[in-house]
Protein backbone atom coordinates (compact mmCIF):
# COMPACT_ATOMS: atom_id res chain seq x y z
CA UNK A 1 0.00 0.00 0.00
CA UNK A 2 0.86 3.37 -0.81
CA UNK A 3 0.38 4.53 2.69
CA UNK A 4 2.04 1.87 4.91
CA UNK A 5 5.38 3.66 4.40
CA UNK A 6 4.16 6.91 6.60
CA UNK A 7 1.86 4.99 9.08
CA UNK A 8 4.54 3.02 9.62
CA UNK A 9 6.45 5.93 10.74
CA UNK A 10 4.15 7.71 12.54
CA UNK A 11 3.31 4.56 14.62
CA UNK A 12 6.66 4.24 15.73
CA UNK A 13 7.18 7.41 17.54
CA UNK A 14 4.91 6.92 20.58
CA UNK A 15 6.73 3.14 21.20
CA UNK A 16 10.14 5.25 21.37
CA UNK A 17 8.70 7.90 23.61
CA UNK A 18 7.24 4.89 25.97
CA UNK A 19 10.56 3.50 25.57
CA UNK A 20 12.49 6.61 26.95
CA UNK A 21 9.93 7.93 29.99
CA UNK A 22 9.98 4.51 32.23
CA UNK A 23 11.04 6.47 35.02
CA UNK A 24 8.07 9.31 34.86
CA UNK A 25 4.36 9.07 35.35
CA UNK A 26 3.82 8.71 31.54
CA UNK A 27 6.02 5.51 31.57
CA UNK A 28 3.53 4.06 34.29
CA UNK A 29 -0.14 4.73 32.36
CA UNK A 30 1.85 3.10 29.05
CA UNK A 31 2.85 -0.28 30.85
CA UNK A 32 -1.25 -0.15 31.66
CA UNK A 33 -2.35 0.13 28.44
CA UNK A 34 -4.44 -2.59 27.07
CA UNK A 35 -2.17 -5.07 24.59
CA UNK A 36 -4.77 -4.48 21.71
CA UNK A 37 -3.39 -0.70 21.61
CA UNK A 38 0.21 -1.38 21.86
CA UNK A 39 -0.01 -4.45 19.19
CA UNK A 40 -1.64 -2.23 16.55
CA UNK A 41 1.09 0.36 17.41
CA UNK A 42 3.49 -2.01 16.07
CA UNK A 43 2.05 -3.94 13.27
CA UNK A 44 0.03 -1.22 11.13
CA UNK A 45 1.75 -1.98 7.92
CA UNK A 46 -1.16 -4.95 7.57
CA UNK A 47 -4.48 -2.52 7.86
CA UNK A 48 -6.76 -1.29 4.85
CA UNK A 49 -5.74 1.63 3.43
CA UNK A 50 -8.59 3.10 4.97
CA UNK A 51 -8.01 2.03 8.03
CA UNK A 52 -4.43 3.31 7.57
CA UNK A 53 -5.57 6.70 6.47
CA UNK A 54 -8.16 6.62 9.42
CA UNK A 55 -5.20 6.26 11.82
CA UNK A 56 -2.81 8.72 10.58
CA UNK A 57 -5.30 11.14 11.40
CA UNK A 58 -6.35 9.71 14.75
CA UNK A 59 -2.64 9.93 15.60
CA UNK A 60 -1.61 13.30 14.34
CA UNK A 61 -4.91 14.37 17.11
CA UNK A 62 -2.88 12.07 19.58
CA UNK A 63 0.20 13.60 19.04
CA UNK A 64 -0.92 17.49 20.02
CA UNK A 65 -2.73 16.09 22.97
CA UNK A 66 0.99 14.32 24.15
CA UNK A 67 2.99 17.92 23.50
CA UNK A 68 0.23 19.29 25.71
CA UNK A 69 -0.38 16.64 28.82
CA UNK A 70 2.65 14.42 28.46
CA UNK A 71 0.14 11.89 27.68
CA UNK A 72 0.39 8.55 25.73
CA UNK A 73 -2.20 8.32 22.71
CA UNK A 74 -5.51 6.80 23.70
CA UNK A 75 -6.19 3.21 22.54
CA UNK A 76 -6.47 2.16 18.48
CA UNK A 77 -9.08 0.28 17.32
CA UNK A 78 -8.22 -3.54 17.81
CA UNK A 79 -7.02 -5.75 14.82
CA UNK A 80 -7.38 -9.32 14.21
CA UNK A 81 -3.44 -9.58 12.45
CA UNK A 82 -2.50 -7.76 16.19
CA UNK A 83 -3.22 -10.70 18.28
CA UNK A 84 0.37 -12.21 18.57
CA UNK A 85 1.64 -8.50 18.74
CA UNK A 86 -0.41 -8.41 21.48
CA UNK A 87 0.43 -10.97 23.41
CA UNK A 88 3.99 -10.10 23.39
CA UNK A 89 3.15 -6.90 24.30
CA UNK A 90 1.19 -8.00 27.41
CA UNK A 91 4.44 -9.47 28.31
CA UNK A 92 5.96 -6.47 28.45
CA UNK A 93 3.11 -4.59 30.07
CA UNK A 94 3.22 -7.49 33.03
CA UNK A 95 6.92 -6.72 33.85
CA UNK A 96 6.94 -3.24 33.73
CA UNK A 97 3.60 -3.57 35.72
CA UNK A 98 5.77 -6.02 38.33
CA UNK A 99 8.88 -3.19 38.05
CA UNK A 100 6.49 -0.29 38.90
CA UNK A 101 5.11 -2.55 41.56
CA UNK A 102 9.13 -3.46 43.42
CA UNK A 103 9.84 0.38 43.00
CA UNK A 104 7.09 1.44 44.49
CA UNK A 105 7.54 -1.37 47.62
CA UNK A 106 11.01 0.12 47.54
CA UNK A 107 9.97 3.58 47.66
CA UNK A 108 7.75 2.49 50.70
CA UNK A 109 10.37 0.88 52.71
CA UNK A 110 13.01 3.71 52.13
CA UNK A 111 10.31 6.25 53.52
CA UNK A 112 9.86 3.89 56.48
CA UNK A 113 13.76 3.63 57.08
CA UNK A 114 13.75 7.19 57.07
CA UNK A 115 10.48 7.69 59.40
CA UNK A 116 12.54 5.15 61.90
CA UNK A 117 15.27 7.75 61.45
CA UNK A 118 13.45 10.54 62.10
CA UNK A 119 12.34 9.16 65.07
CA UNK A 120 15.44 8.00 66.53
CA UNK A 121 16.53 11.56 65.85
CA UNK A 122 13.76 12.77 68.36
CA UNK A 123 14.07 10.45 71.06
CA UNK A 124 18.02 11.22 71.19
CA UNK A 125 16.41 14.58 71.43
CA UNK A 126 14.15 14.09 74.30
CA UNK A 127 16.82 11.70 76.07
CA UNK A 128 19.27 15.29 75.90
CA UNK A 129 16.94 17.20 77.20
CA UNK A 130 15.50 19.52 74.18
CA UNK A 131 16.68 20.60 70.75
CA UNK A 132 19.51 22.31 72.30
CA UNK A 133 17.83 26.00 72.45
CA UNK A 134 17.58 26.15 76.11
CA UNK A 135 21.18 25.37 76.75
CA UNK A 136 22.32 28.58 74.26
CA UNK A 137 20.41 30.68 76.18
CA UNK A 138 21.55 29.61 79.70
CA UNK A 139 25.10 30.00 78.28
CA UNK A 140 24.07 33.19 77.05
CA UNK A 141 22.67 34.31 80.44
CA UNK A 142 25.63 32.94 82.47
CA UNK A 143 27.77 34.91 80.21
CA UNK A 144 26.07 38.24 80.88
CA UNK A 145 26.07 37.30 84.65
CA UNK A 146 29.85 37.36 84.21
CA UNK A 147 30.17 40.59 82.41
CA UNK A 148 27.97 42.25 84.65
CA UNK A 149 29.79 40.97 87.84
CA UNK A 150 33.43 41.93 86.31
CA UNK A 151 31.65 45.25 85.36
CA UNK A 152 30.03 45.61 89.02
CA UNK A 153 33.77 44.60 90.83
CA UNK A 154 35.99 47.48 88.80
CA UNK A 155 33.78 50.30 89.88
CA UNK A 156 33.91 49.05 93.37
CA UNK A 157 37.83 48.74 92.85
CA UNK A 158 38.03 52.37 91.40
CA UNK A 159 36.04 53.72 94.61
CA UNK A 160 38.01 51.89 97.07
CA UNK A 161 40.94 53.03 95.21
CA UNK A 162 39.55 56.70 95.48
CA UNK A 163 39.15 56.35 99.05
CA UNK A 164 42.72 54.92 99.75
CA UNK A 165 43.90 57.83 97.38
CA UNK A 166 42.13 60.48 99.49
CA UNK A 167 41.56 59.46 102.56
CA UNK A 168 39.45 61.48 104.67
CA UNK A 169 39.22 63.84 101.24
CA UNK A 170 37.12 61.27 99.94
CA UNK A 171 34.11 61.95 101.84
CA UNK A 172 32.47 64.13 99.30
CA UNK A 173 32.90 62.15 96.66
CA UNK A 174 31.60 59.05 98.94
CA UNK A 175 28.22 60.54 99.49
CA UNK A 176 27.50 60.48 95.95
CA UNK A 177 28.73 56.83 95.02
CA UNK A 178 27.85 55.30 98.45
CA UNK A 179 23.41 55.79 98.40
CA UNK A 180 24.07 54.65 94.92
CA UNK A 181 25.84 51.25 95.29
CA UNK A 182 23.58 50.89 98.41
CA UNK A 183 20.45 51.61 95.87
CA UNK A 184 21.85 48.64 93.71
CA UNK A 185 22.55 46.41 96.21
CA UNK A 186 18.97 46.56 97.42
CA UNK A 187 17.60 45.84 94.15
CA UNK A 188 17.22 42.20 92.60
CA UNK A 189 20.86 41.78 91.71
CA UNK A 190 22.81 38.96 90.00
CA UNK A 191 24.67 36.74 92.59
CA UNK A 192 28.26 38.30 91.84
CA UNK A 193 27.02 41.90 92.06
CA UNK A 194 25.54 41.03 95.63
CA UNK A 195 29.00 39.77 96.45
CA UNK A 196 30.87 42.40 94.80
CA UNK A 197 28.53 45.04 96.87
CA UNK A 198 28.83 42.83 100.39
CA UNK A 199 32.11 43.23 100.34
CA UNK A 200 32.37 46.93 99.07
CA UNK A 201 31.12 47.86 102.27
CA UNK A 202 34.06 46.12 104.16
CA UNK A 203 36.57 47.31 101.77
CA UNK A 204 35.49 50.97 102.20
CA UNK A 205 35.42 50.33 106.26
CA UNK A 206 38.95 48.99 106.45
CA UNK A 207 40.40 51.79 104.49
CA UNK A 208 38.40 54.69 105.98
CA UNK A 209 38.04 53.23 109.60
CA UNK A 210 36.65 55.74 111.60
CA UNK A 211 34.96 57.92 109.06
CA UNK A 212 32.90 54.87 107.81
CA UNK A 213 30.94 56.03 110.91
CA UNK A 214 28.73 58.17 109.07
CA UNK A 215 27.70 56.19 106.66
CA UNK A 216 26.75 52.96 108.94
CA UNK A 217 23.01 53.76 108.87
CA UNK A 218 22.84 53.02 105.39
CA UNK A 219 25.63 50.48 104.89
CA UNK A 220 24.22 48.09 108.09
CA UNK A 221 21.22 47.34 107.17
CA UNK A 222 22.02 45.88 103.59
CA UNK A 223 24.76 43.63 105.11
CA UNK A 224 22.52 42.19 107.63
CA UNK A 225 20.20 41.49 105.07
CA UNK A 226 23.09 40.06 102.42
CA UNK A 227 24.18 37.74 105.80
CA UNK A 228 20.57 35.49 105.02
CA UNK A 229 21.77 35.09 101.57
CA UNK A 230 21.63 31.23 100.03
CA UNK A 231 24.65 32.41 98.57
CA UNK A 232 27.94 31.44 100.61
CA UNK A 233 29.93 33.68 98.89
CA UNK A 234 27.49 36.31 99.76
CA UNK A 235 26.98 35.50 103.24
CA UNK A 236 30.96 35.38 103.80
CA UNK A 237 31.13 38.86 102.31
CA UNK A 238 28.46 40.52 104.36
CA UNK A 239 29.81 39.25 107.75
CA UNK A 240 33.48 40.39 106.57
CA UNK A 241 31.76 43.85 106.64
CA UNK A 242 29.66 43.67 109.71
CA UNK A 243 32.82 42.71 111.29
CA UNK A 244 34.55 46.03 109.80
CA UNK A 245 31.97 48.19 110.82
CA UNK A 246 31.68 47.29 114.39
CA UNK A 247 35.33 47.43 114.74
CA UNK A 248 35.49 51.03 113.49
CA UNK A 249 31.96 52.23 114.22
CA UNK A 250 32.64 52.77 118.35
CA UNK A 251 30.10 53.12 120.43
CA UNK A 252 27.03 53.84 118.77
CA UNK A 253 27.06 50.46 117.57
CA UNK A 254 27.23 48.87 121.38
CA UNK A 255 24.07 48.68 121.61
CA UNK A 256 23.82 46.54 118.45
CA UNK A 257 27.10 43.84 118.97
CA UNK A 258 24.80 41.29 120.94
CA UNK A 259 22.36 41.02 118.40
CA UNK A 260 25.15 41.16 115.71
CA UNK A 261 26.56 37.87 117.38
CA UNK A 262 23.27 35.86 117.27
CA UNK A 263 22.98 37.04 113.79
CA UNK A 264 26.24 35.58 112.55
CA UNK A 265 25.90 32.46 114.90
CA UNK A 266 22.57 31.80 112.95
CA UNK A 267 23.55 32.53 109.77
CA UNK A 268 26.61 31.31 109.85
CA UNK A 269 28.48 29.44 112.65
CA UNK A 270 26.16 26.78 113.05
CA UNK A 271 26.94 25.50 109.72
CA UNK A 272 29.77 24.44 110.42
CA UNK A 273 29.08 20.97 109.05
CA UNK A 274 29.04 22.11 105.87
CA UNK A 275 32.18 21.97 103.93
CA UNK A 276 34.25 24.87 101.58
CA UNK A 277 31.83 27.39 103.37
CA UNK A 278 33.70 30.65 103.80
CA UNK A 279 31.20 32.20 105.27
CA UNK A 280 31.92 30.15 108.72
CA UNK A 281 35.76 31.62 108.72
CA UNK A 282 34.21 35.06 108.21
CA UNK A 283 32.07 34.88 110.77
CA UNK A 284 34.67 33.88 112.82
CA UNK A 285 36.55 37.15 111.77
CA UNK A 286 33.44 39.06 112.64
CA UNK A 287 33.33 38.00 116.28
CA UNK A 288 36.48 38.19 116.74
CA UNK A 289 36.67 41.60 115.88
CA UNK A 290 33.69 42.40 117.75
CA UNK A 291 35.03 41.46 120.80
CA UNK A 292 37.91 43.76 120.47
CA UNK A 293 35.72 46.48 119.59
CA UNK A 294 33.57 46.20 123.14
CA UNK A 295 35.38 43.51 125.40
CA UNK A 296 33.90 44.54 128.40
CA UNK A 297 30.32 44.96 127.63
CA UNK A 298 30.10 40.89 125.71
CA UNK A 299 29.48 37.55 127.41
CA UNK A 300 33.02 36.31 126.85
CA UNK A 301 32.55 33.06 128.79
CA UNK A 302 29.95 32.08 126.10
CA UNK A 303 31.90 33.80 123.05
CA UNK A 304 35.57 32.98 123.01
CA UNK A 305 35.35 28.93 123.24
CA UNK A 306 33.01 29.64 120.44
CA UNK A 307 35.84 30.80 118.04
CA UNK A 308 38.30 28.07 119.62
CA UNK A 309 36.03 25.22 118.62
CA UNK A 310 36.40 26.56 114.85
CA UNK A 311 40.19 26.87 115.40
CA UNK A 312 42.42 26.53 112.96
CA UNK A 313 40.15 28.31 109.59
CA UNK A 314 41.11 26.53 106.80
CA UNK A 315 38.84 28.13 103.96
CA UNK A 316 39.38 31.11 104.61
CA UNK A 317 43.31 31.33 106.29
CA UNK A 318 43.69 35.25 106.47
CA UNK A 319 41.07 35.59 109.20
CA UNK A 320 42.85 33.23 111.25
CA UNK A 321 44.67 36.62 112.07
CA UNK A 322 41.63 38.86 113.49
CA UNK A 323 40.87 35.22 116.17
CA UNK A 324 43.97 35.34 117.73
CA UNK A 325 44.38 39.03 118.40
CA UNK A 326 41.14 38.63 119.86
CA UNK A 327 42.32 35.77 121.65
CA UNK A 328 45.86 37.55 122.84
CA UNK A 329 43.45 40.42 124.30
CA UNK A 330 41.49 37.99 126.35
CA UNK A 331 44.55 36.11 127.71
CA UNK A 332 46.22 39.04 129.15
CA UNK A 333 42.40 40.71 129.90
CA UNK A 334 41.14 37.48 131.59
CA UNK A 335 43.88 34.03 131.49
CA UNK A 336 42.08 31.72 133.36
CA UNK A 337 39.46 31.93 130.34
CA UNK A 338 42.15 30.57 128.19
CA UNK A 339 43.89 28.03 130.78
CA UNK A 340 41.44 25.03 129.93
CA UNK A 341 41.44 25.48 126.26
CA UNK A 342 45.34 26.09 125.65
CA UNK A 343 46.68 23.09 124.24
CA UNK A 344 43.32 23.33 121.58
CA UNK A 345 44.75 27.00 120.89
CA UNK A 346 48.89 26.13 120.77
CA UNK A 347 47.60 23.18 118.70
CA UNK A 348 45.88 25.08 115.76
CA UNK A 349 48.68 27.95 116.08
CA UNK A 350 51.45 24.96 115.24
CA UNK A 351 49.25 23.54 112.27
CA UNK A 352 48.96 26.78 110.53
CA UNK A 353 52.81 27.38 110.66
CA UNK A 354 53.07 24.01 109.26
CA UNK A 355 51.09 24.90 106.23
CA UNK A 356 52.88 27.97 105.94
CA UNK A 357 50.04 30.52 106.42
CA UNK A 358 52.43 34.00 106.63
CA UNK A 359 49.19 35.63 107.17
CA UNK A 360 49.07 34.73 110.64
CA UNK A 361 52.51 35.35 111.88
CA UNK A 362 52.46 38.54 113.61
CA UNK A 363 49.05 37.42 114.95
CA UNK A 364 50.49 34.45 116.80
CA UNK A 365 53.77 36.41 117.79
CA UNK A 366 51.62 38.66 119.87
CA UNK A 367 50.02 35.77 121.08
CA UNK A 368 53.40 33.44 122.08
CA UNK A 369 54.40 36.68 123.70
CA UNK A 370 51.16 37.09 125.58
CA UNK A 371 51.70 33.33 126.75
CA UNK A 372 54.93 33.93 127.75
CA UNK A 373 54.43 36.97 129.75
CA UNK A 374 51.24 35.10 132.09
CA UNK A 375 53.37 32.33 133.04
CA UNK A 376 57.07 32.74 132.23
CA UNK A 377 58.02 29.62 134.33
CA UNK A 378 55.46 27.13 132.11
CA UNK A 379 55.68 28.67 128.95
CA UNK A 380 58.41 26.68 127.42
CA UNK A 381 56.87 23.38 128.77
CA UNK A 382 53.47 24.18 126.91
CA UNK A 383 54.95 24.91 123.72
CA UNK A 384 57.29 21.72 123.98
CA UNK A 385 55.00 19.07 122.11
CA UNK A 386 54.59 21.17 119.07
CA UNK A 387 57.51 21.46 117.43
CA UNK A 388 57.06 24.19 115.14
CA UNK A 389 56.04 27.17 117.80
CA UNK A 390 59.30 26.08 119.53
CA UNK A 391 60.97 26.78 115.91
CA UNK A 392 58.72 29.82 115.31
CA UNK A 393 59.47 31.47 118.82
CA UNK A 394 63.35 30.63 118.60
CA UNK A 395 63.59 32.38 114.91
CA UNK A 396 61.70 35.60 116.60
Amino acid sequence: SSCSVPVHVRSSTPVAMAGTRRKGGAAKKAAKQPASAQGKRKGTAATAPHEETAAVTMGKHKEEEEEEEELFPADFPASDDDEGADDHDDDDGDDSEEELEDSEEDSSAEEDFVGEDDEDEEELLLLRGGDGDDEEEEDDDDLQTDIDGVIMENVVDNIVALAKCLGPHSLPLLRVFVPTLLSLARAKTTVAQRSVLAGCVGLLAETLQVHIAEFIPEMLPVTTEYLGDVEDEVRSNAAYSIGLLCRYGGEPLFGMHQQLLQLLHKTCLSRREVQEDNSVDNACGAVARIVCANPHGLQLPAIVPVLINHLPLQQDTAENAPVFECLTMVLRNNPALMSERMPRILESAAKLLAENVTSVAPALQGFLQALQSCDPAGFMQRIAPFPALVQFVQAH
